[in-house]
C-alpha cells in the first residue's frame, strides 16, 4: 500500500510504502522476520485431482508486491495462516469426495 507524503503533494516524488500482516494487521517494520505465502494449483500425478500447495517464502520485497502474496509478521500468524489455508483443503478435499471427486478452486483467505 502507498500513501503520498504532503511533499509527495507538491510535486517531488518522494513515498513511503508500507505492509501489513494479513492476519493481525501488524505495520512491517524496518527489523521484522516477516513471511510472504500464496497457494497455486497442482496435481501430484495424472489421475489426481487439482488441488492447491501453499508456499512460504521469507520476507523479499519484489515478492511482497505480488497481488496472491499474503504478508505475515511473523512464526504466530504464519502458523494461523497454515492452520486455516490445512482446515480449508481438508474440508475441501473431504467434500469433494462426497460429490463424488469434484475439483475445487480455493484461495488462502486472510
Amino acid at each position: 500500500m502507498r500513501y503520498l507524503s504532503s511533499a509527495a503533494m507538491r510535486g517531488d516524488m518522494t513515498w513511503t510504502e508500507t505492509f501489513n500482516c494479513d492476519i493481525c494487521g501488524k505495520q512491517k517494520g524496518i527489523v521484522d522476520h516477516w513471511w510472504l505465502a500464496w497457494s497455486e494449483p497442482f496435481i501430484p500425478h495424472a489421475e489426481a485431482p487439482e488441488r492447491h500447495m501453499l508456499k512460504l517464502y521469507p520476507w523479499e520485497n519484489m515478492l511482497a508486491h505480488d497481488a496472491n502474496a499474503r504478508h505475515l509478521c511473523g512464526q504466530a500468524c504464519l502458523q494461523k495462516l497454515v492452520d486455516r489455508w490445512m482446515n480449508g483443503e481438508m474440508g475441501m478435499s473431504h467434500a469433494a469426495a462426497a460429490v463424488g471427486g469434484r475439483d475445487n478452486v480455493r484461495e488462502i483467505k486472510k
